[in-house]
């Protein structure tokens, strides 16, 4: 950024507010012999306008002769094009006058930059596309290397062939039972089916827990948004979801006489619920 184009930008006429919001962003980027080389993506992104506007205005800035615009190749391809703001000289302007009048006087060779700093107003490039193929970033210098794994693995996560039978069952009886439809390859399923599956737990462990979760949560529609596999298979849940199946038996409650009130309903031990929750609850059918 240069803070004499900059100043420069903002004393020009442009004739309307869109021409000058570019030309103050391409003084933004250039360094202080007025060179810059910004997309003209990157310029309609911070001006927000259009490409066809920003194509528009420097066209009419280098009418105004404002700017020259010169294309720019990188290995034979075309890329940002480069832009040099016609700056006054310094040369022009060494027998200036101050403010008060009184005639001033500028040493052309103390206004020459050294290398240093030349080089610290070295013109801010725009990032590349990272979506642009070649120029795209390798994954290493984005993804730190204690995550990179973790991050390809669930890229490209799918059932494992020794699992799918024991996880296709597991996911259907769910489905079976809530009405719901989860696929037996998706996200939600295979965070926790598999990880339990390759922590040891066997198909009769899952169902088990399916079962007895379903028998507690089935008739509460307050609970029953917790019957899904996210939930079941959680690591920090599923021992005490086991334990609790194991401590029941079969996974399932005893079946309990229910008293049938009419419309559909029948009250057991206080608790009413329509038939067919009943049924999913206790497994018998009325």
């Amino acid at each position: 950024m240069s803070n004499r184009a900059i100043t420069w930008a903002y004393e020009q006429k442009c004739g309307s507010v869109g021409a000058k919001s570019v030309l103050v962003k391409l003084a933004d980027q250039a360094n202080d012999e007025g060179l810059c080389y910004p997309s003209m993506d990157y310029i309609a992104r911070h001006c927000e306008c259009s490409r066809r506007s920003v194509s528009r205005i420097i066209r009419k800035l280098e009418q105004l002769h404002l700017i020259d615009k010169h294309p720019r190749l990188r290995g034979g391809m075309k890329t940002s094009n480069e832009y040099s703001l016609r700056l006054p000289s310094v040369a022009n302007n060494q027998n200036s006058t101050k403010l008060d009048g009184t005639p001033c006087h500028i040493d052309v060779t103390s206004a020459t930059p050294t290398m240093g700093q030349a080089l610290a107003h070295k013109p801010i490039r725009e990032p590349k596309n990272k979506k642009s193929g070649a120029d795209a970033p390798c994954i290493s210098s984005t993804i730190p290397s204690h995550k990179r794994s973790i991050k390809l693995t669930r890229a490209g996560r799918t059932v494992p062939p020794e699992l799918q039978p024991t996880i296709s069952k597991v996911v259907a009886r769910i489905n079976e039972l809530a009405g719901t439809a989860y696929k037996p390859d998706s996200k939600i399923v295979l965070d926790g089916l598999v990880s339990r599956l390759r922590a040891g737990a066997i198909e009769q462990d899952l169902m088990a827990v399916v079962e007895n979760r379903w028998a507690e949560w089935g008739a509460d529609s307050r609970m029953r948004q917790y019957f899904n596999p996210e939930t079941l298979f959680r690591e920090s849940k599923f021992e005490k979801y086991l334990n609790a199946a194991r401590m029941n038996g079969t996974g399932r409650s005893a079946a309990v006489q229910p008293k049938d009130i009419g419309n559909g309903l029948v009250e057991v031990d206080g608790l009413k619920m329509t038939t067919k929750d009943y049924e999913r609850k206790y497994g018998s059918r009325l």
